[in-house]
């Protein structure tokens, strides 16, 4: 039985942890090999990546045009070397070549770990956009951060910092850094960044009543 390697040993544990299939990071791991090889060579060519589901070991392939002496070693591949890959090679032929990968091993690595790495953002990012856009209209706990020039206070709710708009202010309220206070959580957008999520202060009429609806909140 072939050992799986601590690679795809990761990615079973980010399957488990995050949800995350094993098999799109794989395939989102060979598009982007793809397109380092491109920028390795310098130019596109018909370049394929495969990565093994076991081992991680990774393979990758262009096609090349069967010539009777090669002047492209990138794009062509003489006769007589394609007929010891396929002996019934013809010139004129397109041939899948296997790339030595020695010399691309380094950057093929990185390819893989930044495409972890963005997978792993990209699902962080959807997780909290669903979370908060479950708190629509809820009342939630938070602490000022930091202010804007336009008057713009943003507020940490943990793994997020949160946004009350002057508008969205009570007026004439004074707020300070560190301070705790209680808000409506008004609208939850998408973003590149993340979600970003919109406070409310004056859509609520402060008292006993919004204590209970913070407290059934969670926060």
């Amino acid at each position: 039985m072939t050992q799986k390697s601590e690679f795809i040993l990761l990615l079973e544990m980010i399957e488990k942890d995050k949800g995350i299939p094993r098999q799109e990071i794989l395939r989102l791991i060979e598009g982007a090999i793809v397109s380092a090889f491109h920028k390795h060579l310098g130019r596109e060519m018909p370049v394929r990546a495969l990565m093994d589901e076991q081992t991680g070991e990774i393979k990758v392939t262009i096609v090349k045009k069967v010539v009777q002496a090669a002047q492209d070693p990138i794009a062509e591949i003489a006769l007589e070397q394609a007929k010891k890959i396929k002996p019934d090679a013809a010139a004129d032929q397109e041939l899948e070549v296997a790339v030595d990968t020695t010399d691309f091993s380094r950057i093929a690595a990185q390819t893989a770990k930044q495409v972890i790495l963005q997978k792993l953002r990209e699902v962080e990012k959807e997780n909290l956009f669903k979370d908060f856009k479950k708190r629509e209209s809820l009342v939630v706990t938070g602490s000022v951060y930091r202010f804007a020039p336009d008057k713009t206070v943003y507020v940490s709710l943990g793994k997020i910092e949160a946004i009350l708009k002057k508008e969205d202010q009570i007026p004439g309220e004074r707020l300070a850094v560190g301070a705790t206070i209680k808000a409506v959580v008004r609208a939850v957008e998408p973003a590149p960044k993340g979600p970003e999520v919109y406070l409310s202060r004056s859509a609520v009429r402060w008292g006993p009543a919004s204590e209970s609806r913070a407290r059934a909140s969670g926060r």
